[in-house]
């Protein structure tokens, strides 16, 4: 009898093609389930753990969903935004607004002539060529305020009028011409664009606008962008509230400029740390001559390095992920609370942070950019568009393949941003310099194969490095004999310390202990518990990794995440906003996260994810619980807020109107100062304080004759910071600081007590 059924090898074959389409199913529903759970799980941990903020504040557990029932209140939210009675003032902000947009942009200028003349402009796409021409201008700009600053503010005041004075006439007289001469304008607006976007750079790779349905994600994160923005251009051209801002962020500069110069302050040890952001605010004060616009329009420089580093991400993420990873990238990096939070604060921790992006950035595309070819970089394209292998995208594999990339010349610009970071923080050094050292020399190693070309290469990064940030550490070698004062006291010595000081000083800024619980502690603090952590970064990362995990890109980014973690877990205090210089390199991850949603059918619960997390930190950032925001107040209000800087100050601010020009407060116990009006006499807690130096060993007539001799109308005596600092584990505070000396000189009528705002311990003297 026939058969009549398929042959061995038909069923064969069906039954192999059968079983492979089966485990193909199976594996794309289990990578899907485990994302879905994996993200959800996540989710659910970040909003339902115990916030530490609002729980100090309520003085009790308080979870981080709790924040959505505020969406209920929204009018009693906005009415914070204005001033006591309702008031919307936003001219007053108008001088200090425009000096610092007239300083960024004469960086943005004199960085691209930088950036043109040292030939590596041809490399970055016109996306990257923007943020990194800021970021060398205001590198080049900052060392220039320190170097002419230590020679006399007066040549600070001429250099700078000349540093904005060349771009701004450079461009009226250009717009000028190509408006009417060349009669580039038309109604369609075609020349105006064409002279906006002109300049020759590398293509864009992986534009993927096409795809329409990207279109609500693009919509979401391109409003997330301009909203939290604008919040942060209006928080942070507000009076500071920080107390390190307050203690010398501002307060250092205000000095500087009062004095005449940039110099040691024997009196503030933060004040003679690197300061190369700071230094803006300084710039600011030169130029308008006076203090407190100055400090606002400082203060908004170093706030906008968050904008510019959200630039950077956006269009480091584009070039090599395709637009819709590089618009999640920058909104998911600048909705995060931390980068809000600390720029509007006008703490530096984030310019630190964008400074060591960009010097990454600066590496990869002008060293790292001739390897392309074998580094596995390739675009998140729909699959039909998605090249085979790991091929670099087309037009920047000719690019790479045309262009000679000028490597002596990176190097110096490598080691100009490498400067930079260092002077911004000592920190900057292990977490930028060194790192950008190493890379820039292994990849010039594998371009060349010469040693002849490595040295010179390693000699021009070095010396980049010191026209950049060496002049901080120059002038602590020449004022107190140590070049990273104060640290290194063993080794270095240095002027106005001593052992006790360096031993108080290395207890409280070491790492709290070394243990396989104390690391894990850590570590699930940085990912989940941290205060102003992103609901976004960590999981949308984790996805962006796992799918790029044979990327080289992506694993140069980890490497740079660990490093700074390490370098922040072994070597630093563990505060939070010390390791914050790894979230740019989390956040080009995230962008291939969210876009590897959209590969496996998970759209909706990206979207889902990420309305909710947009949601949440904007009610952070607009309720006041992350910033300070009093957005439309008037600035005259502002500058005496009592919720802003306390009734104490306000009233040394009411006393100081009355009293003549020449009389000066000393402060005991108090260094935030930068708010008091009148000059006063004041010590952190490491330094040596003024009242122990004018009292110790005298008579009640002696230490009368030293006020006097020293101007001193009053002496304020802040208890509750002296407590804080006396108390388990903090700072520590002279012991000499007793009440039984202030109650001595009441009675022997040296001091009057003068009445003081009710609820409080601290203590205000009339010196007679």
């Amino acid at each position: 009898m026939k058969k009549t059924g398929p042959k061995r090898g038909t069923l064969h074959r069906d039954y192999a093609t059968f079983r492979w389409g089966d485990h193909a199913a199976f594996r794309a529903w289990a990578i899907r389930g485990s994302v879905i759970l994996a993200i959800v799980a996540y989710t659910i941990a970040f909003y339902a753990c115990e916030w530490r903020p609002l729980s100090q504040a309520f003085q009790r557990p308080v979870r981080r969903f709790e924040i959505f029932p505020l969406l209920l209140l929204l009018d009693q939210i906005v009415s914070q935004w204005a001033g006591s009675h309702g008031e919307i003032a936003l001219g007053d902000r108008i001088p200090a607004l425009a000096t610092a947009f007239i300083m960024l942009f004469s960086a943005f200028w004199w960085g691209q002539w930088l950036l043109s003349q040292l030939k590596v402009d041809k490399q970055f796409t016109r996306g990257e060529k923007g943020p990194l021409a800021v970021l060398m201008g205001l590198t080049v700009s900052s060392h220039l305020i320190l170097i002419t600053g230590l020679a006399g503010l007066g040549w600070t005041r001429w250099l700078l009028r000349f540093w904005v004075a060349i771009p701004l006439a450079v461009a009226t007289w250009t717009l000028v011409r190509k408006l009417f001469a060349q009669k580039v304008w038309n109604s369609r607006g075609a020349g105006l664009k064409w002279f906006v976007l002109s300049g020759k750079s590398i293509p864009t790779c992986g534009k993927d606008s096409g795809d329409a349905s990207t279109l609500p994600d693009r919509l979401i994160f391109t409003g997330a962008l301009i909203v939290f923005g604008t919040l942060l251009l209006l928080a942070a051209v507000l009076p500071p509230t920080d107390f390190d801002v307050r203690e010398y962020h501002l307060q250092a500069p205000k000095e500087f400029f009062q004095i005449g110069a940039v110099t040691f302050l024997p009196h503030n040890v933060y004040a003679n740390m690197p300061l190369g952001a700071e230094m803006h605010s300084l710039g600011a004060m030169v130029l308008l001559g006076d203090i407190w616009t100055g400090a606002l329009a400082g203060k908004l420089i170093t706030g906008l390095y968050a904008l510019v580093g959200a630039w950077l991400v956006l269009a480091f993420s584009r070039r090599y992920f395709g637009s819709a990873a590089g618009l999640a990238a920058a909104a998911i990096f600048i909705t995060t609370p931390w980068v809000i939070s600390v720029s509007a604060a006008g703490l530096v921790d984030i310019a630190l942070a964008v400074m060591v992006f960009a010097g990454f950035v600066l590496i990869w595309e002008t060293l790292g950019l001739s390897k392309l070819r074998e580094s596995g970089v390739q675009p998140l394209l729909p699959r039909s568009q998605a090249k085979s292998g790991c091929e670099p995208p087309g037009d920047v594999a000719a690019q790479v393949s045309s262009i000679q990339i000028p490597q002596l010349s990176a190097m110096f610009a490598a080691g100009l941003l490498a400067g930079a970071i260092a002077a911004i923080k000592y920190t900057g050094l292990v977490y930028g310099a060194v790192p950008m050292g190493i890379l820039a020399g292994q990849f010039l190693w594998k371009n060349t194969r010469s040693a002849k070309t490595l040295i010179m290469g390693i000699a021009l990064f070095i010396i980049g490095l010191g026209l950049a940030g060496g002049g901080w550490y120059a002038k602590n070698a020449v004022l107190t004999g140590n070049p990273i004062y104060p640290l290194g006291y063993a080794l270095l010595d240095g002027v106005n310390w001593d052992a006790a000081k360096a031993a108080r000083w290395h207890r409280v800024h070491s790492p709290p202990g070394f243990s396989g619980l104390a690391l894990a502690r850590d570590v699930f603090r940085v990912i989940l518990t941290s205060d102003w952590q992103g609901a976004l970064v960590v999981p949308f990362a984790i996805v962006g990794a796992v799918r790029l995990r044979r990327n080289k890109l992506a694993l140069s980014m980890l490497l740079q995440t660990g490093w700074i973690f390490l370098i922040w877990w072994c070597f630093t205090h563990r505060i939070d906003r010390f390791w914050l210089p790894l979230l740019p390199f989390l956040c080009v991850l995230c962008g291939p996260g969210f876009v590897t949603l959209g590969e496996l059918r998970l759209r909706w619960l990206g979207r889902l994810v990420v309305l909710a997390a947009i949601l949440w930190s904007l009610l952070v950032v607009t309720s006041g619980a992350a910033v300070y925001n009093r957005f439309l107040a008037p600035l005259a209000e502002l500058w005496n807020d009592p919720g802003r800087i306390g009734q104490e100050h306000v009233l040394l601010n009411g006393l100081y109107s009355r009293l003549p020009r020449d009389v000066r407060l000393l402060a005991v116990g108090e260094a935030a100062v930068f708010d008091l009006r009148m000059p006063v006499l004041y010590a952190t807690c490491f330094d040596d304080q003024p009242w122990e130096r004018m009292t110790r060993g005298k008579s009640a007539e002696e230490i009368q004759r030293e006020l006097k001799m020293h101007k001193i109308a009053y002496v304020y005596v802040n208890w509750l910071e002296i407590a804080r600092y006396r108390s388990p584990g903090n700072y520590g505070f002279t012991d000499f600081v007793q009440p039984s000396q202030f109650r001595e000189l009441v009675t022997a009528g040296i001091l009057v007590p003068v009445l003081m705002p009710p609820g409080t311990p601290n203590q205000l003297f009339l010196v007679k």
